[in-house]
Order: structure tokens, then C-alpha cells, then sequence
């Protein structure tokens, strides 16, 4: 079984760093003025998947759960329920 969530949310918050240098500097505020003008049509998308697996069981059989009985009765009991 799996399950797919998606996430659409608007004005996405975008991280800048700061750097020593200014030309480094002027050119990261350039760009973060440029997003800031555009935050209104920006959006970000976030999808997850999940994927649940299921062991398998194993049927031991009768003889086995009996011998199980005495170490571990209530494993025993669920053996023989299945």
C-alpha cells in the first residue's frame, strides 16, 4: 500500500546566506529583491510518499506452536489462530 500527500503553498519563504565579500553580497541582495517582486506567483510543491510493506507470517503448524507453548504461550496462541 502506499499514499502520495502533496503540499502546494504560496510565497514560499526562500533562504539567503551572507557572505564577507562584497560583490558576493550585492549580487545575493540583487537576487533576493528579484524574488521578493515575484513572491506573489512563486509557490512551492512538497510531495511525500509512504510505502507500507507487510511481513509475511510463518505457519509453523501444530507441532511447533504446542512446542512453543512452554516458552512463549501467547506466541503460541496467536500460531495456532493463524
Amino acid at each position: 500500500m502506499s499514499i502520495n500527500t502533496f503540499s502546494k503553498r504560496t510565497r514560499p519563504e526562500i533562504p539567503f546566506a551572507n557572505y564577507d565579500a562584497p560583490v558576493v553580497q550585492a549580487a545575493v541582495d540583487q537576487r533576493r529583491q528579484f524574488f521578493e517582486q515575484k513572491s506573489a506567483r512563486l509557490y512551492r510543491i512538497e510531495i511525500c510518499y509512504f510505502v507500507a510493506i507487510e511481513g509475511v507470517r510463518s505457519k509453523s503448524g501444530l507441532v511447533a506452536a504446542f512446542r512453543q507453548l512452554f516458552h512463549d504461550p501467547s506466541g503460541a496462541l496467536n500460531e495456532l489462530k493463524t
